[in-house]
């Protein structure tokens, strides 16, 4: 079984609505390392220029964070980077290095509300490439627009140089006729670029890549799982 990279982690504490507390920070970093991760690209949300984000106090966890894993002896790569809701400030904040990228590449974590039409992600894609980065677009499966009409998706990547992201839940669990037909379709034509655990806790949102893994080396064959987990994502260019 390869070591995996997740670019989509809710473990620093204190911050989100991730882990709640040190310890919990402690138990998730635990069980990534025990689930076959060795880099996590930690995510916080953030949303430029509506609710005000801590970065002292998510640089302070985040140092607490690499010092526990140094003194347990595992060695897990953490990185910098947040899942940024989109807003008419992100690029801006982007270009001032207000928010951080992921893991200090051109490529940032990007999501909506599930109810978003298609034509504001379709000119959120545009403004952020215009912007200078790379937009990963976070658990694509949400977003009824494209569930609908999966044609959107070969658009989207036809038009654009983006990246798109599934969560491991959704392609361990059934999620229902359509979805799971939606999901099959993305996956099928190699759409989607990386899965991630998108990880809150030990208990109802859990890191979940080792048996994602699993399901697609099954589905979709050993080398297509490998590229979707061991941060090929994060390539620039």
């Amino acid at each position: 079984m390869p070591y995996f990279v997740d670019i989509h982690h809710h473990v620093i504490y204190g911050v989100d609505d991730g882990a709640r507390t040190e310890a919990d920070m402690q138990a998730m970093l635990k069980k990534a390392y025990d689930d076959g991760i060795r880099a996590i690209v930690t995510t916080p949300h953030v949303t430029p220029g509506v609710h005000r984000f801590d970065w002292e106090r998510f640089d302070r966890h985040f140092e607490k964070a690499q010092h526990f894993c140094a003194s347990e002896g595992m060695k897990l790569q953490l990185y910098r980077g947040c899942e940024i809701l989109y807003t008419e400030a992100t690029c801006d904040f982007l270009q001032e290095e207000r928010i951080p990228t992921l893991a200090g590449t051109e490529n940032v974590l990007v999501e909506f509300s599930p109810d978003t039409a298609f034509k504001v992600i379709n000119r959120a894609v545009d403004a952020i490439l215009c912007s200078g980065y790379t937009p990963v677009i976070a658990h694509m499966e949400r977003y009824m627009c494209l569930v609908r009409k999966p044609g959107l998706v070969k658009k989207l990547k036809d038009n654009y140089r983006l990246k798109l992201q599934v969560n491991c839940g959704t392609v361990i669990n059934s999620k229902g006729f359509f979805l799971d037909r939606f999901v099959r379709n993305v996956f099928e034509n190699e759409y989607v670029d990386a899965i991630g655990t998108d990880a809150h806790n030990v208990s109802s949102r859990p890191v979940q890549m080792k048996a994602a893994y699993a399901q697609l080396v099954k589905k979709w064959g050993e080398d297509y799982a490998n590229r979707l987990t061991n941060g090929s994502v994060l390539e620039e260019g």
